[in-house]
């Protein structure tokens, strides 16, 4: 099959079958890429490549760099990925709640919490690379930093570190039981929800719930123990897992996360600031307490 001139008719039909397949605007570049190579049986870089790399593959070049300019043109910031996008906690600090975004990961790094925001440095440096947890509030200033107590900082740091393991935990097993991704979408939701704009504590609250119950299940799943009942009763999930954790106490925490489903809808249960937070730093101990009694396979 030729090629046709006009390229751009070309993209927008492989535009509409990758919209068809569902594939996310910011993955639909790379994806047509591969469309187009296979419509046309051309080999086509994904990323565009010097003349070493071969006269056929250099030659397919325009065709690589159309197709990512049209998807710049049209889809223009729909293209970013956000990589802490559901990486993220909240924290309370000098009466506020704040949102703590979280890196990702590859290699060591030194994590520090410091009542200074610290200059953002670029380029690759050697060693392990220099986390300050304070430059990851969302929207904090250095003036606002400054009336930040000891605690203050302290509790920003724990939450952090919890984050992290509970995030990069799920990260790794993602793959391994699709409940850990819908868990780790509850877990966005639960921060979304605390620290929007407008709030809502009791979407929060519930948040937390599905968090924990959906990890539970997972856990009784890859544990052997069954299929998980259907319920929304922690303490049933956790009383399951204790035919093989027999001393595992999660009894306070899960009294900081059940609620009931009115929760939702705040019209006979108010749901406070204070009992969201809670239920929320209760559902990462959960986890933290729960995770170690998964063996990940290699592949997740």
């Amino acid at each position: 099959m030729d090629i046709p001139d006009d390229l751009e008719s070309v993209i927008r039909e492989i535009d509409e079958e990758l919209k068809a397949e569902g594939v996310k605007p910011h993955q639909r570049s790379t994806h047509a890429i591969m469309k187009f190579g296979q419509r046309f049986k051309i080999s086509i870089p994904i990323t565009p490549v010097d003349p070493r790399a071969g006269a056929e593959l250099y030659a397919a070049n325009k065709y690589c760099a159309a197709i990512h300019d049209w998807y710049e043109r049209v889809y223009a910031n729909r293209m970013k990925v956000d990589f802490q996008a559901e990486r993220s906690v909240a924290v309370v600090a000098d009466g506020d709640i704040w949102e703590i975004k979280l890196p990702w990961l590859r290699g060591s790094a030194n994590i520090i919490v410091s009542s200074e925001l610290s200059e953002i440095q670029s380029g690759v440096k050697k060693g392990p690379v220099l986390i300050n947890v304070t430059n990851h509030i969302v929207d904090i200033t250095q003036a606002r930093l400054d009336q930040f107590s000891r605690e203050d900082l302290q509790e920003a740091a724990n939450q952090f570190m919890s984050g992290m393991q509970v995030c990069d935990w799920l990260d790794r097993a993602r793959k391994q039981n699709p409940l850990f991704v819908q868990a780790s979408s509850d877990l966005s939701d639960s921060v979304r929800h605390l620290c929007a704009q407008s709030p809502n504590f009791g979407q929060s609250r519930w948040s937390s719930l599905m968090f924990v119950e959906k990890f539970m299940k997972a856990v009784i799943l890859e544990l052997g123990l069954g299929e998980p009942a259907y319920t929304h009763n922690l303490t049933k999930l956790r009383d399951k897992i204790r035919e093989v954790a027999p001393k595992l106490d999660l009894s306070s925490l899960i009294a900081d996360i059940q609620c009931s489903a009115e929760t939702r809808y705040g019209r006979k249960l108010k749901s406070t600031r204070e009992e969201a937070f809670a239920a929320h730093k209760a559902s990462l101990e959960v986890v933290l307490r729960l995770k170690d009694i998964v063996t990940l396979s290699r592949a997740a």
